[in-house]
């Protein structure tokens, strides 16, 4: 995981999605999370170009074409309200959006800088030892949370790595494609 920055909201949210949630649930104000009309959906395809097609939890790039999801960073079921805001909104994988669920994880928006490092020789990723202990562990518990260590996920920060070692890809693409492998390769000052 890096740092997300949040990115503006469409000009048309308000108005596909805030406004008739909000009004949804003004009308049925004790209807269950998981009756909640999904009008976030209408935001998929803009909430993953707004993040450039890279998921939240992994930083890795993913096609549009395999399915985007929205997360709800505050769970619906804790707060309906926040069902119907950008700013609750995680661009997430399939797989990292069923896992992160209702777990207490990091979110990518507060994340700080350097918060967790690779190791290129297996793929694990840990948290950064000169962060305090309290966030390492929270850290830690993230990592658990979402399987962020995984042997397909060490496979695949470990592949991305050795693509560019390599030279089958440049920086650059890793980059935009991989870019926590990448600010690893930076930060460890791996570059080719």
């Amino acid at each position: 995981m890096i740092p997300v920055v949040q990115q503006r909201e469409p000009e048309d949210f308000d108005e596909k999605v805030r406004r008739p949630g909000n009004e949804y649930l003004q009308q049925h104000p004790d209807v269950k999370a998981s009756k909640l009309p999904d009008y976030w959906t209408s935001m998929s395809e803009n909430l993953w170009k707004a993040y450039g097609g890279i998921c939240a939890y992994l930083a890795i790039f993913f096609d549009s074409a395999i399915g985007s999801t929205i997360d709800h960073f505050i769970p619906k079921s804790r707060n309906k309200q926040m069902a119907y805001e950008w700013s609750n909104y995680r661009l997430a994988s399939w797989g990292m959006n069923r896992k992160k669920a209702r777990k207490n994880v990091l979110d990518p928006f507060a994340l700080r800088p350097d918060s967790f490092r690779i190791n290129f020789s297996n793929g694990e990723i840990c948290p950064n030892p000169a962060q305090d202990a309290d966030y390492q562990e929270r850290c830690r518990d993230t990592i658990c949370a979402l399987g962020l260590n995984e042997s397909r996920n060490k496979e695949m920060r470990i592949r991305h790595f050795d693509e560019y070692f390599r030279n089958d890809v440049s920086l650059e693409y890793l980059e935009k494609n991989s870019p926590f492998v990448h600010s690893e390769v930076v930060r460890q000052n791996l570059q080719r």
